[in-house]
């Protein structure tokens, strides 16, 4: 069994009048007793087991503090009723914290049902319980769990240096594009859309696909919970020496949080603290695992399916490949069949190159760095994803610096045309007279719309879809905005969102074809960049320069309508009864 210290901080920040972060812990081993917000204690909780819960609200005026602490509440009941008295099974826990999660969901959706003006709030989540000497840990959204280990002897007696580990992975786009390799973290952690999520509790129309980690804990182990107010301030490099020169936990504690407002404090800060004050003695570090899996809907036991191993019949050779052996050695023969097919050989690369070298003269009408611009312009980049934007950038500057070949730069030229629409079929478009090009452009892209039609114009109609979100996310967590503003703005970007939903048949196929369907397209597109345009406006008008605006908030009863208070509404929200124990792991089967 282990021994624990918990302590939790949370701090508005610099630019934010409101804290839409929440955070709950259990002060006994039964979890009948709470720490939140309100009632965070000054000095460390001493515990067998624990259990950690923190959110991260959004919304703003659509009261995305409210999400949060539902969501907090709802997990609290959930921990003190289905949770406290669960048996060492690490497929029962995985699966009831999944249950909790989804029930915190509903909680949200079913608040946004009785408050139309509420629409839109959610709220990032990490679920985390402390027992049989292993952590549990489920989320959804971007905030985070790391783990420090300080410098220290293994059971082998071989001294490791300091670490810190991250154990969550973020459910945001930045995120994705780092496990693909085209971000470095601190990339990500600076990148313009580092703020845009890919899933979190409260989306009426998405249900939330949480992901979970178990692992062993060890003696001297430190957890970190944290929002992205803190590891969006703080490097992980930074946290690590903040780890290494604070050995106190309540010191550590207000350290990270004095950090991150002296670095900026742009959004609410809260965290977590727990170390392993006793524990069995750290292993090998190689030898620390960390189960990772998403947890998938369905009846079966999870651990039991990532055990077993795939069914189907072994395979072996086919018959003509086991007959080789029994063939007579050809011969003088056999070099005579197969000489036809090695001059063949030879002579086609040459073949080949003749033929790239033909196609390759008419290109040369139209420069490289024609076509990058071309490519650059505003109205052929809208035609990009923000990935595929930056992507290319990137490679035009290593271009620039001599890092990658011409043919190289040619070939990605290619892709990104043939991305954004532009190519004709024969694949370039080098002979094209400069004072009809823009003309042709329209031309070749029909062509392309036609020959690839649905699959083509899904992908830009999504594409208008995410940018309408990313651009409703901005809106929504711009501290410069008033109300007015911000209900004016969103409005209309809702309006225009069902419109681009509604050129979706029930198949999710786009209903037009063809010309037609740029023609669509093209007239939401306008109608998202005049909405793009008006607040690129309002900002310039209304910002001071160097001075980020902040407008008075309304009292948080006053947006939440009908005089409710954030504790009433979670007190409304208590009133339901959570499912009984016994038929947790039942519901989830029948999902």
């Amino acid at each position: 069994m282990l021994e624990l210290q918990i302590i939790g901080r949370t701090h508005v920040g610099q630019q934010r009048t409101l804290n839409e972060d929440t955070l709950a812990f259990g002060l006994d081993n039964e979890w009948s007793q709470w720490a939140t917000v309100e009632t965070l204690p000054d000095e460390t909780v001493q515990l067998d087991r624990a259990a950690m819960i923190l959110a991260d609200g959004m919304g703003g005026a659509e009261a995305g503090e409210i999400a949060s602490a539902l969501a907090c509440s709802s997990m609290q009941e959930y921990f003190s009723s289905a949770l406290s008295s669960v048996q060492k099974d690490d497929d029962d826990i995985i699966i009831r914290l999944r249950q909790g999660l989804l029930l915190a969901h509903d909680s949200i959706v079913a608040d946004t049902m009785l408050h139309p003006a509420r629409r839109g709030m959610g709220t990032t989540i990490i679920a985390g319980l402390i027992d049989w000497g292993k952590l549990y840990v489920m989320w959804s959204g971007d905030s985070r769990v790391y783990r420090y280990f300080p410098t220290d002897q293994d059971s082998s007696g071989k001294e490791h240096p300091d670490h810190l580990q991250m154990i969550s992975r973020d459910h945001s786009m930045v995120w994705d594009m780092v496990l693909q390799g085209e971000l470095t973290a601190e990339e990500a952690r600076v990148h313009t859309y580092s703020n845009v999520i890919t899933q979190s509790l409260g989306d009426v129309q998405n249900k939330p696909s949480p992901d979970y980690r178990v692992t062993p804990l060890y003696k001297g182990d430190v957890l970190l919970f944290c929002t992205d107010g803190l590891n969006g301030m703080l490097s992980d490099q930074e946290i690590q020496d903040l780890f290494r020169t604070h050995q106190d936990l309540v010191q550590l504690a207000d350290a990270l949080i004095e950090a991150a407002n002296l670095a900026g404090g742009t959004d609410n800060i809260t965290l977590i603290l727990v170390r392993v004050t006793n524990g069995p003695g750290r292993p090998h570090l190689e030898d620390i695992h960390i189960q990772d899996k998403v947890v998938t809907e369905g009846g079966a036991s999870l651990m039991q399916k990532m055990k077993q191993p795939v069914d189907g019949p072994s395979v072996s050779p086919p018959d003509h490949l086991n007959q080789v052996s029994q063939l007579d050695h050809p011969g003088r023969r056999r070099r005579t069949r197969i000489w036809p097919f090695v001059l063949l050989f030879c002579l086609l690369p040459l073949f080949l190159i003749g033929l790239w070298w033909y196609l390759k003269v008419p290109e040369s009408n139209l420069s490289i760095q024609e076509r990058i611009q071309f490519l650059q312009a505003e109205d052929i980049s809208s035609f990009l994803s923000s990935k595929e934007k930056f992507k290319f950038d990137s490679l035009v500057r290593e271009y620039e610096l001599g890092q990658i070949s011409e043919d190289k730069m040619r070939g990605a030229i290619e892709y990104y045309e043939q991305q954004a629409g532009v190519l004709n079929p024969t694949g370039t478009f080098g002979t094209v007279p400069e004072g009809e090009r823009t003309e042709e452009t329209e031309v070749k892209r029909e062509v392309v719309a036609s020959d690839r039609s649905m699959p083509f114009w899904n992908k830009h109609f999504h594409k208008l879809q995410k940018d309408v979100r990313v651009l409703m996310t901005g809106i929504r967590s711009d501290p410069g905005l008033g109300q007015k503003e911000k209900e004016e703005f969103l409005t209309a970007l809702i309006i225009l969102e069902k419109e681009i939903l509604a050129s979706f048949d029930e198949t999710g196929v786009v209903k037009f074809k063809d010309v037609e369907a740029r023609e669509k397209r093209d007239e939401l597109l306008k109608k998202y960049k005049q909405v793009s345009e008006n607040y690129r406006k309002w900002k310039e008008e209304k910002a001071v320069p160097g001075q980020e605006t902040i407008s008075p908030k309304q009292p948080v009863s006053a947006r939440q309508g009908e005089g409710e208070s954030v504790s009433d509404t979670v007190k409304q929200h208590k009133q339901m009864s959570s499912p009984p124990i016994d038929s947790v792991k039942q519901s989830n089967k029948n999902e």
